[in-house]
């Protein structure tokens, strides 16, 4: 199925959601609060301190909190 395709029917075409939601079983976007919660705080911080260096270094700090891992990493995995 191409890209144009999948955008149709509102599927997300590959493994890795973006942060702040889980693909469901259909290949769709589920939100997950938690995440989501840190997402809507990153665009808050951008807005409040228009430093990305600042926004991403607090980010990371919550997302390793959220996640349990070691603070240099966030536990990402690529999910960005």
């Amino acid at each position: 199925m191409g890209m144009h395709a999948m955008a149709r029917e509102h599927r997300w075409p590959n493994a890795s959601p973006p942060l702040g939601y889980e693909l469901t079983d259909e290949q769709t976007l589920s939100i997950l609060d938690d995440e989501a919660a840190i997402v809507r705080r990153i665009y808050t911080d951008y807005i409040d301190k228009r430093s990305m260096p600042k926004v991403a270094t607090n980010s990371m700090l919550m997302i390793s909190s959220l996640r349990g891992t070691p603070s240099g990493t966030g536990g990402l995995s690529g999910r960005c």
